[in-house]
């Protein structure tokens, strides 16, 4: 490893670097992390369990949790990457490692279903603005709404509408339904971790598999489910699933592991209020006939 040339190259967010290591110090790394990832998510959704009658705090901590799931889908997903790419790929994905609204979508487009990676590309477009039209004639301009439902839990602050009007923002707080609710993206880095993908030995295995496709605009579910299932055969071949795996784990990752996005661009779009408020104009006149 290279010595630190600023003090920007000490310190947290230093992700990048894994760019400027050979692939199997890539591996190395990523299979260090990705327990420590784990535990990390494990605590706070337990924790989140406990809180009863405190919604709020419940709110934060799944929220966090939330985040550190979705770091590990990217690492996996930088493994997944071919590896003649993936120090190209490093870059950006470690931005959104490290981005809060890309971590939001990562996590939530696990369980979409689309066609291909061009559809995959459009639905993720669809939640990386940083504005939309909300209401029923889409008369409000609301900011992204993931961004915003995970701030406005977390903190008290001033917010202003299109009018410029001030207002506090007071925390909200979603009540917990269900004690025992797993997200299903968690679910896939459990199975995942049962089949030891985590592992050194498998993430070397995840590699060579996945690392067989680039996968691109083209790409479909079919070659997705193809794969998934040659890297399971390889990693019971290689004696590395745990006693707990089982057939649900095998459902997992087949219904909510999404396809590899590490072409997927998850940068905000930044949209323009007075694009939007022609929008809404036009869309009111329509709705009454004018």
């Amino acid at each position: 490893m290279a010595k630190a040339m600023n003090s920007e190259n000490i310190g947290l967010k230093q992700g990048k670097a894994l760019a400027n290591l050979t692939s199997s110090k890539q591996l190395d790394l990523i299979a260090e992390g990705l327990p420590v990832l784990m535990n990390s998510a494990r605590e706070l959704l337990e924790a989140s369990r406990l809180l009863n009658g405190k919604d709020r705090a419940a709110n934060i901590l799944e929220g966090l949790a939330i985040e550190e799931i979705a770091k590990i889908l990217i690492l996996i997903d930088i493994v997944r990457c071919p590896s003649k790419i993936r120090s190209s790929r490093i870059g950006p994905m470690m931005s959104w490692f490290y981005d809060h609204l890309a971590r939001l979508i990562y996590f939530e487009a696990q369980t979409w279903k689309p066609v291909n990676g061009k559809q995959l590309q459009e639905y993720v477009n669809g939640h990386r603005e940083s504005h939309y039209l909300e209401g029923e004639y889409g008369e409000l301009i609301a900011p992204n709404w993931s961004l915003w439902l995970s701030e406005s839990t977390l903190y008290v602050d001033l917010m202003s509408d299109e009018n410029g009007e001030l207002s506090w923002n007071e925390p909200i707080s979603i009540p917990q339904l269900f004690d025992d609710f797993t997200p299903c993206p968690w679910r896939v880095c459990q199975s995942l971790s049962k089949f030891g993908a985590f592992s050194r030995k498998g993430l070397e295995i995840v590699s060579s598999v996945w690392g067989k496709v680039n996968f691109d605009a083209d790409q479909n579910w079919s070659e997705a489910r193809n794969l998934t299932h040659e890297m399971l055969s390889k990693l019971n071949a290689a004696h590395l699933f745990t006693v707990d795996a089982a057939d649900d784990d095998v459902s997992n990752l087949h219904r909510f592991w999404q396809m590899p996005m590490y072409n997927i661009d998850f940068k905000k779009i930044n949209v323009s209020i007075k694009n939007l408020q022609a929008v809404r104009d036009a869309n009111i006149l329509s709705e009454f006939g004018l």
